[in-house]
């Protein structure tokens, strides 16, 4: 099984900064601790998917391919 992800890496914040940003919609957003929502199941401070094994296939980056999504399901023009 491997993971595949576009290039580059962001956290959760950072995602939902840039559909917003991309959507145009002014957002107030708060980057919080996510020891604020504590889960049953322990999680890593910090981890992203790897394309160790798959990245000579070329993926665009992260940025580019979630405008290309947006505009392909035509929340944006």
């Amino acid at each position: 099984m491997y993971h595949l992800t576009n290039g580059g890496s962001c956290s959760w914040f950072q995602f939902a900064r840039e559909i917003f940003s991309l959507l145009g919609i002014p957002a107030d957003l708060e980057l919080v601790s996510s020891a604020r929502f504590p889960q049953k199941a322990a999680r890593p401070g910090y981890a992203h998917l790897h394309n160790r094994k798959l990245g000579h296939l070329g993926l665009k980056p992260w940025k580019e391919a979630l405008a290309d999504y947006l505009r392909e399901k035509h929340y944006v023009g």
